[in-house]
């Protein structure tokens, strides 16, 4: 190697240095607004509207007979398709009568039910 090409390789390690320091710098000071997400876990793709829905929900059960589809996949393991399936089946028996009646939609079986028990209402009925 030539003098010159010595210098460009040690000119061009310093300005990556340079720019590391400073991009590490900048995210020091901003530590508390980084997130981790970690997830577990069967996951679905939510709209914005639903991920706006659990803010505004806090954790108050939802209410299987009055909750749209979007509201009902803010639930645990409640995607589009699930969520269209217990909407179809609520029209279709007039409402459910008990929580425990959501176990007749096609897809949530007694596993899913325990997940969900705590997190849904019927007309006040837990």
């Amino acid at each position: 190697m030539t003098k010159k090409q010595v210098c460009l390789v040690v000119y061009i390690v310093l300005l990556l240095l340079c720019v590391f320091v400073l991009g590490y710098l900048a995210g020091a000071g901003n530590a508390e607004t980084q997130i981790e997400l970690v997830v577990s876990g069967p996951t679905s793709v939510l709209p914005r509207e639903s991920v706006v829905r659990t803010q505004e929900r806090g954790s108050e059960p939802i209410d299987i007979n009055t909750a749209d589809s979007l509201l009902l996949q803010t639930l645990p393991g409640i995607g589009p398709e699930l969520a269209d399936r217990i909407v179809a089946y609520r029209e279709q028996v007039g409402g459910f009568a008990a929580i425990e009646q959501i176990k007749d939609v096609p897809g949530i079986g007694e596993k899913r039910f325990e997940m969900l028990k705590s997190l849904i209402t019927v007309g006040g009925v837990q």
